[in-house]
């Protein structure tokens, strides 16, 4: 099983059959729009000469719509491939991909590190298409690539800069400013959808019966040592906690929540204190757009760290 959510179900064949099962459950209605949808754009952006697993069957299957498709031999995410190093290689056929949907006009309307993936030969290919658009402008087109960047350049700025020049030298005209722009917005607005998701059942959390929300092992474990922190307070220092952990700062680890509590790990002997964020947590604020109120917690090295009474906000003093 490659992967599984609430409304889909992706399986794997074996490289023997050379397929991959994408089953829907998400309601006999929706279903069928999500598949439909789904299939038609494959068609379209294989037409276009984007390289995008092809659609062979969509069936009835296992209680829901079933769309059988093409199995890209060998393939890892580009979040995997980057994890993996030989970034400066994942250049050239990113870019290749994203020339090809600007060429074809077609906006994704969720290009995350997941939804691009490399096959054995180093090709780049998109999935999960459904909802893409297809009479794209530049400025729709640009939103998505946005996004991707956004997901990957707090953690990989070195290879978004690099495949942003590569870009600008495929499409002469690119407005790079621009896209700098548009993809801090997208990060921030990313962030905020999976702060929600945090507080319900998914790949991170799990709801208890009492309806606490409890971390999952391996998703944010804490450093040997460190501290665990019962916290009376509020969903916004669950919130704070979370778009920390989501945006790679130097923070509390969140584990868990209820009504009126949080629970976090802390480093050894970590102390509240009214202070400016030490050097570098104050840059990679500022490098996020980000702002911060409220105590932070300072470790035994003088270093500080957002804790559960600090509050994130945009550097403009609006919400994050």
């Amino acid at each position: 099983m490659l992967k599984r959510g609430a409304r889909r179900t992706v399986v794997d064949l074996g490289a023997d059959a050379g397929q991959v099962v994408k089953v829907l459950h998400g309601g006999a209605l929706r279903d069928f729009f999500r598949a439909r949808g789904e299939a038609r754009a494959t068609h379209a952006l294989r037409l276009r000469g984007v390289r995008t697993p092809a659609l062979f069957h969509l069936e009835r299957a296992f209680g829901g719509r079933s769309l059988r498709f093409e199995r890209v031999e060998g393939a890892r995410s580009l979040r995997d491939a980057l994890g993996a190093g030989a970034k400066r290689a994942l250049v050239p056929p990113l870019v290749a991909l994203l020339t090809e949907l600007h060429r074809a006009r077609a906006a994704h309307p969720d290009l995350h590190p997941g939804n691009v993936l490399f096959d054995r030969a180093g090709d780049a290919w998109v999935i999960d298409v459904r909802g893409t658009g297809l009479s794209a402008n530049e400025s729709a087109w640009r939103g998505s690539v946005a996004g991707l960047c956004g997901s990957l350049r707090e953690r990989h700025p070195g290879f978004v800069a690099a495949a942003a020049r590569a870009l600008a030298e495929a499409l002469p005209g690119l407005d790079l400013s621009a896209l700098a722009r548009e993809a801090r917005v997208a990060r921030a607005r990313a962030t905020r959808r999976r702060v929600r998701v945090w507080l319900r059942s998914s790949g991170e959390t799990d709801v208890e019966a009492d309806g606490t929300v409890r971390v999952r092992p391996g998703v944010a474990d804490a450093p040997p040592g460190w501290e665990t922190r019962h916290v009376d307070s509020g969903p916004a220092a669950w919130g704070t906690l979370v778009r920390a952990h989501l945006h790679g700062l130097q923070a509390a680890i969140p584990r868990a929540t209820g009504r009126s509590w949080v629970e976090c790990a802390v480093p050894p002997g970590a102390r509240e204190v009214e202070r400016p964020p030490s050097a570098g947590l104050a840059r990679a604020l500022a490098w996020r757009g980000l702002g911060v109120r409220g105590p932070l917690l300072e470790d035994e090295g003088c270093r500080t760290w957002l804790g559960p009474r600090s509050t994130l906000h945009g550097t403009d003093g609006g919400p994050v």
